[in-house]
């Protein structure tokens, strides 16, 4: 036994949108709910509201990510320009001391505060 239906419910049920929450959209792309909502505040992405509910329609997601296929072509590198003047290497801060006085300093210094007790 077959059960008929009528033409305008089947085609409205085969053309019912399919909406997402953030939570769902924020999973399906592996981002915060927070990354979502600034999209959404820029503009990128738009919502539909129901209930105050900010829900994705299916379809818009879709398009969206296939536009974002398009742009994320890696161009090819550009190659490096070499600078038309030598810098000359960076000269040291400080002028570099002998080992020998930082010893003596050291040794001059303990013998002070032996001295002091």
């Amino acid at each position: 036994m077959t059960t008929a239906t009528h033409p305008a419910l089947a085609a409205s049920a085969v053309r019912s949108p399919v909406y997402l929450s953030a939570d769902e959209l924020a999973l399906r792309w592996h981002k915060t709910l927070r990354t979502i909502q600034r999209m959404v505040s820029d503009g990128k992405i738009a919502p539909v509201r129901i209930n105050r509910t900010p829900l994705f329609d299916l379809g818009d997601v879709e398009a969206y990510e296939q536009a974002m296929r398009g742009l994320q072509a890696v161009a090819p590198p550009v190659p490096a320009v070499e600078p038309a003047i030598q810098l000359a290497a960076p000269r040291r801060l400080r002028p570099r001391v002998p080992i020998m006085r930082v010893i003596g300093d050291h040794r001059a210094l303990r013998a002070r505060i032996n001295l002091d007790m």
